[in-house]
């Protein structure tokens, strides 16, 4: 299991978080640099994470290890509460960063699939 700082589907969870609860996710984090690429303190990862929540998806761009990319997307209930997220990663022997791009419309449909299915179960108790 990865940090959420260094991964695409924690950094897009973090950033579809309340602003309390990303805060205090944020603020509790020990920064650990697991390559070159990894955020090593809250004020780079801020920066992503608003930009995460504009564009709508998340990137690893190697951070947790090298070689390993992907491209992810939140699950969002009806109200935009995130509940979890979609990934798809691969290995940069296989894909680049450019290339995980084609498949950000078919991530985003199916996140957003989810999503509105998860709002409409209703527990029978």
């Amino acid at each position: 299991m990865a940090p959420a700082y260094c991964t695409g589907v924690g950094k897009v969870i973090l950033a579809f978080m309340n602003e309390e609860s990303r805060n205090l996710a944020i603020q509790q984090q020990a920064f650990h640099s697991y390559t070159d690429a990894t955020h090593t303190d809250a004020k780079t990862l801020e920066v992503e994470l608003s930009a995460i929540h504009k564009d709508g998806v998340a990137y690893d761009r190697e951070e947790h290890q090298s070689g390993i990319i992907s491209i992810a997307a939140p699950i969002l209930t009806a109200r935009k509460r995130v509940i979890g997220a979609v990934s798809i990663a691969t290995s940069t022997s296989r894909h680049s960063l450019d290339g995980l791009e084609a498949f950000r419309p078919i991530l985003l449909e199916t996140a957003a699939k989810i999503g509105t299915g998860a709002q409409s179960w209703r527990s029978p108790i």
